[in-house]
Protein backbone atom coordinates (compact mmCIF):
# COMPACT_ATOMS: atom_id res chain seq x y z
CA UNK A 1 0.00 0.00 0.00
CA UNK A 2 1.16 3.32 -0.80
CA UNK A 3 1.88 6.74 1.85
CA UNK A 4 1.88 9.85 -0.09
CA UNK A 5 4.25 12.28 0.29
CA UNK A 6 2.20 15.47 -1.34
CA UNK A 7 2.94 19.37 -2.04
CA UNK A 8 2.66 21.75 -4.93
CA UNK A 9 6.35 22.36 -5.98
CA UNK A 10 8.31 23.75 -4.13
CA UNK A 11 6.71 23.19 -0.66
CA UNK A 12 9.20 20.87 1.31
CA UNK A 13 8.04 17.76 -0.22
CA UNK A 14 12.24 16.94 -0.80
CA UNK A 15 12.78 17.56 2.67
CA UNK A 16 10.74 15.04 4.14
CA UNK A 17 11.51 12.80 1.78
CA UNK A 18 15.10 13.25 2.94
CA UNK A 19 14.35 13.51 6.16
CA UNK A 20 12.43 10.00 5.90
CA UNK A 21 15.33 8.61 4.31
CA UNK A 22 17.56 9.39 7.12
CA UNK A 23 15.35 8.20 9.40
CA UNK A 24 14.86 4.71 7.97
CA UNK A 25 18.52 4.49 7.02
CA UNK A 26 20.85 2.35 9.28
CA UNK A 27 22.20 4.18 12.20
CA UNK A 28 25.79 4.24 10.57
CA UNK A 29 24.53 5.39 6.67
CA UNK A 30 25.19 8.74 5.61
CA UNK A 31 22.66 10.80 4.02
CA UNK A 32 23.47 10.38 0.40
CA UNK A 33 20.39 13.18 -1.26
CA UNK A 34 21.36 12.00 -4.93
CA UNK A 35 19.83 8.47 -3.46
CA UNK A 36 16.07 8.55 -4.09
CA UNK A 37 15.43 4.76 -4.87
CA UNK A 38 13.12 4.64 -0.91
CA UNK A 39 10.87 7.25 -1.94
CA UNK A 40 10.75 8.01 -5.72
CA UNK A 41 8.67 10.42 -7.42
CA UNK A 42 5.47 8.97 -9.23
CA UNK A 43 5.02 7.76 -12.09
CA UNK A 44 8.61 6.42 -12.46
CA UNK A 45 9.43 6.10 -16.50
CA UNK A 46 10.13 2.65 -16.02
CA UNK A 47 6.45 1.70 -15.94
CA UNK A 48 5.74 3.36 -19.38
CA UNK A 49 7.55 0.60 -20.99
CA UNK A 50 6.83 -2.16 -18.08
CA UNK A 51 3.33 -1.60 -18.89
CA UNK A 52 3.18 0.15 -22.69
CA UNK A 53 2.02 3.09 -22.02
CA UNK A 54 2.01 5.70 -24.81
CA UNK A 55 3.64 8.46 -21.74
CA UNK A 56 3.60 11.08 -25.21
CA UNK A 57 -0.29 10.98 -24.16
CA UNK A 58 -1.29 12.51 -21.12
CA UNK A 59 -4.69 10.75 -21.35
CA UNK A 60 -2.74 7.58 -20.84
CA UNK A 61 -1.09 8.37 -18.23
CA UNK A 62 -4.43 9.37 -16.70
CA UNK A 63 -5.75 6.25 -17.54
CA UNK A 64 -3.32 4.20 -15.87
CA UNK A 65 -2.45 6.09 -12.76
CA UNK A 66 -4.11 2.84 -10.83
CA UNK A 67 -2.34 0.09 -13.16
CA UNK A 68 1.02 1.57 -11.63
CA UNK A 69 0.01 1.72 -8.49
CA UNK A 70 -1.24 -1.81 -8.68
CA UNK A 71 2.10 -2.69 -10.10
CA UNK A 72 4.00 -1.00 -7.47
CA UNK A 73 1.98 -2.65 -4.28
CA UNK A 74 2.57 -6.05 -5.87
CA UNK A 75 5.68 -6.13 -3.58
CA UNK A 76 3.41 -6.28 -0.54
CA UNK A 77 4.65 -3.46 1.62
CA UNK A 78 4.44 -0.17 2.49
CA UNK A 79 5.87 2.29 -0.63
CA UNK A 80 6.69 5.48 -0.17
CA UNK A 81 6.00 8.03 -2.99
CA UNK A 82 6.61 11.83 -3.67
CA UNK A 83 3.93 13.61 -5.83
CA UNK A 84 3.00 16.60 -7.05
CA UNK A 85 -0.19 15.51 -8.48
CA UNK A 86 -3.29 16.96 -7.57
CA UNK A 87 -5.86 14.21 -6.32
CA UNK A 88 -7.65 14.58 -9.10
CA UNK A 89 -10.05 12.53 -11.01
CA UNK A 90 -9.80 13.23 -14.93
CA UNK A 91 -12.97 12.70 -16.85
CA UNK A 92 -13.44 8.71 -14.89
CA UNK A 93 -9.76 8.16 -13.83
CA UNK A 94 -8.98 8.54 -10.32
CA UNK A 95 -5.61 10.14 -9.09
CA UNK A 96 -5.78 6.80 -6.76
CA UNK A 97 -7.99 4.39 -4.81
CA UNK A 98 -8.51 2.80 -1.02
CA UNK A 99 -7.05 -0.49 -2.87
CA UNK A 100 -3.71 1.39 -3.31
CA UNK A 101 -3.28 4.42 -1.02
CA UNK A 102 -2.99 4.12 2.86
CA UNK A 103 -2.59 7.32 3.66
CA UNK A 104 -0.90 10.19 2.44
CA UNK A 105 1.23 13.38 3.99
CA UNK A 106 0.50 16.73 2.42
CA UNK A 107 3.16 19.63 2.73
CA UNK A 108 2.00 23.43 2.72
CA UNK A 109 3.16 26.42 1.55
CA UNK A 110 2.14 29.99 2.12
CA UNK A 111 1.73 30.61 -1.94
CA UNK A 112 3.48 34.07 -2.02
CA UNK A 113 6.54 32.34 -0.82
CA UNK A 114 5.84 29.32 -3.41
CA UNK A 115 5.91 31.76 -5.92
CA UNK A 116 9.39 33.45 -4.86
CA UNK A 117 11.11 29.26 -4.95
CA UNK A 118 9.35 28.21 -8.11
CA UNK A 119 10.26 31.29 -9.75
CA UNK A 120 13.63 30.90 -9.36
CA UNK A 121 13.88 26.86 -9.82
CA UNK A 122 12.21 26.78 -13.19
CA UNK A 123 14.30 30.46 -14.72
CA UNK A 124 10.86 31.89 -14.36
CA UNK A 125 10.03 35.30 -14.10
CA UNK A 126 7.71 35.93 -10.90
CA UNK A 127 5.19 37.28 -13.08
CA UNK A 128 4.46 34.33 -14.92
CA UNK A 129 4.88 32.03 -11.81
CA UNK A 130 1.74 33.56 -10.08
CA UNK A 131 0.35 32.70 -13.68
CA UNK A 132 0.75 29.56 -13.44
CA UNK A 133 -0.34 29.40 -10.04
CA UNK A 134 -4.11 30.85 -11.24
CA UNK A 135 -3.71 28.67 -14.08
CA UNK A 136 -6.20 25.55 -13.48
CA UNK A 137 -4.65 23.43 -16.98
CA UNK A 138 -0.78 23.70 -14.91
CA UNK A 139 1.12 20.71 -15.27
CA UNK A 140 4.13 19.67 -14.55
CA UNK A 141 6.60 18.45 -17.42
CA UNK A 142 9.43 15.88 -17.57
CA UNK A 143 11.36 14.28 -20.14
CA UNK A 144 11.98 10.66 -20.78
CA UNK A 145 13.92 8.99 -23.81
CA UNK A 146 14.10 12.54 -25.40
CA UNK A 147 10.57 13.08 -25.47
CA UNK A 148 8.46 15.17 -23.27
CA UNK A 149 5.52 14.01 -20.65
CA UNK A 150 3.06 15.49 -18.49
CA UNK A 151 4.83 14.33 -14.82
CA UNK A 152 2.15 15.86 -12.80
CA UNK A 153 -1.12 17.39 -12.85
CA UNK A 154 -1.48 20.25 -10.78
CA UNK A 155 -3.73 22.79 -11.45
CA UNK A 156 -4.05 26.08 -8.89
CA UNK A 157 -2.84 26.23 -5.80
CA UNK A 158 -5.87 26.12 -4.01
CA UNK A 159 -7.47 23.08 -6.13
CA UNK A 160 -4.23 21.79 -5.39
CA UNK A 161 -4.31 22.23 -1.57
CA UNK A 162 -8.23 21.43 -1.96
CA UNK A 163 -8.12 17.97 -3.52
CA UNK A 164 -5.64 16.57 -1.02
CA UNK A 165 -7.52 17.81 1.98
CA UNK A 166 -10.84 16.96 0.88
CA UNK A 167 -9.53 13.47 -0.12
CA UNK A 168 -11.71 11.37 2.49
CA UNK A 169 -10.57 7.28 2.18
CA UNK A 170 -7.97 7.75 4.20
CA UNK A 171 -7.14 10.56 6.91
CA UNK A 172 -4.29 12.97 5.53
CA UNK A 173 -1.92 14.48 7.60
CA UNK A 174 -1.54 18.23 6.31
CA UNK A 175 2.15 19.80 7.49
CA UNK A 176 2.80 23.49 6.81
CA UNK A 177 6.17 23.89 5.82
CA UNK A 178 6.41 26.75 7.84
CA UNK A 179 5.74 24.34 11.13
CA UNK A 180 8.40 22.17 9.58
CA UNK A 181 11.05 25.43 9.86
CA UNK A 182 10.00 26.92 12.98
CA UNK A 183 9.62 23.80 15.01
CA UNK A 184 11.43 20.82 13.09
CA UNK A 185 11.18 18.29 16.10
CA UNK A 186 7.40 18.80 16.54
CA UNK A 187 6.83 18.63 13.28
CA UNK A 188 8.48 15.78 12.10
CA UNK A 189 7.71 13.75 15.31
CA UNK A 190 3.94 14.28 14.02
CA UNK A 191 4.68 12.54 11.04
CA UNK A 192 6.48 9.96 12.16
CA UNK A 193 3.84 9.25 15.10
CA UNK A 194 1.41 9.50 11.41
CA UNK A 195 3.29 6.88 10.31
CA UNK A 196 3.16 4.65 13.51
CA UNK A 197 -0.69 5.08 13.09
CA UNK A 198 -0.79 3.60 9.63
CA UNK A 199 2.42 0.44 10.24
CA UNK A 200 2.58 0.19 14.23
CA UNK A 201 5.87 1.06 14.45
CA UNK A 202 7.50 2.34 17.32
CA UNK A 203 9.81 5.81 17.38
CA UNK A 204 13.18 5.94 18.13
CA UNK A 205 14.26 9.30 19.09
CA UNK A 206 17.62 9.15 18.74
CA UNK A 207 17.02 8.10 14.87
CA UNK A 208 15.15 11.16 15.34
CA UNK A 209 17.79 13.61 16.23
CA UNK A 210 19.98 11.94 13.67
CA UNK A 211 17.63 12.48 11.03
CA UNK A 212 17.14 15.98 12.47
CA UNK A 213 20.56 16.80 12.30
CA UNK A 214 21.44 15.51 8.68
CA UNK A 215 18.58 17.26 7.18
CA UNK A 216 18.41 20.78 8.43
CA UNK A 217 18.95 23.13 5.47
CA UNK A 218 22.69 24.36 6.01
CA UNK A 219 23.72 20.59 6.29
CA UNK A 220 21.53 19.82 3.40
CA UNK A 221 22.98 22.95 1.78
CA UNK A 222 26.99 21.88 2.00
CA UNK A 223 25.84 18.24 0.77
CA UNK A 224 24.39 20.06 -2.45
CA UNK A 225 27.72 22.39 -2.43
CA UNK A 226 29.56 19.35 -2.54
CA UNK A 227 28.33 16.35 -4.05
CA UNK A 228 25.83 18.35 -6.61
CA UNK A 229 21.92 17.65 -6.48
CA UNK A 230 19.84 15.80 -9.16
CA UNK A 231 16.95 17.70 -8.67
CA UNK A 232 18.28 20.89 -8.91
CA UNK A 233 17.83 23.21 -12.02
CA UNK A 234 20.19 24.41 -14.10
CA UNK A 235 18.88 28.32 -12.87
CA UNK A 236 19.98 28.00 -8.98
CA UNK A 237 20.75 25.80 -6.17
CA UNK A 238 17.77 23.75 -5.03
CA UNK A 239 18.61 24.32 -1.67
CA UNK A 240 18.60 28.10 -1.96
CA UNK A 241 17.15 29.88 0.88
CA UNK A 242 14.63 27.67 2.94
CA UNK A 243 13.64 31.03 4.81
CA UNK A 244 10.13 31.75 5.37
CA UNK A 245 8.83 35.33 4.15
CA UNK A 246 10.99 35.89 1.28
CA UNK A 247 8.27 37.24 -0.77
CA UNK A 248 8.17 40.54 1.45
CA UNK A 249 11.14 41.42 -0.01
CA UNK A 250 11.11 39.70 -3.46
CA UNK A 251 7.63 40.55 -4.63
CA UNK A 252 6.04 43.28 -6.34
CA UNK A 253 2.58 44.96 -4.09
CA UNK A 254 0.31 44.16 -6.79
CA UNK A 255 1.17 40.46 -7.31
CA UNK A 256 0.83 39.76 -3.66
CA UNK A 257 -2.84 41.11 -3.84
CA UNK A 258 -3.09 39.03 -6.68
CA UNK A 259 -2.34 36.02 -4.58
CA UNK A 260 -4.43 36.82 -1.67
CA UNK A 261 -7.24 37.46 -3.75
CA UNK A 262 -7.57 34.48 -5.48
CA UNK A 263 -6.39 32.31 -2.83
CA UNK A 264 -7.56 34.21 0.22
CA UNK A 265 -10.11 31.42 1.77
CA UNK A 266 -7.49 28.65 1.91
CA UNK A 267 -4.80 31.26 3.12
CA UNK A 268 -7.14 32.07 5.75
CA UNK A 269 -7.73 28.64 6.50
CA UNK A 270 -3.78 27.93 7.16
CA UNK A 271 -3.08 31.08 8.63
CA UNK A 272 -0.93 32.80 6.23
CA UNK A 273 -3.81 35.95 6.12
Amino acid sequence: MIIWLASYPKSGNTWVRLFLKSYFSDENQELDINDNIMIPSFPEPKYFEMLKIDYTKVIEIVKNWNLIQDTINLNGETNFLKTHNGMFKIRDYKFTDSNNTLGAIYIVRDPRDVAISYSHHFGKTIEDTVESMLDPQNVEKMEYKNKTYTHSIMGRWSDHYRSWKSYNLTDILIIRYEDLVNNPKNSFLKILEYLKSKNNGEIDLAKLDKALNETNFNNLKKKENNFGFKEKSINSPFFRKGIIGDWKNSMKKELIIKIENAFSEEMKELGYL
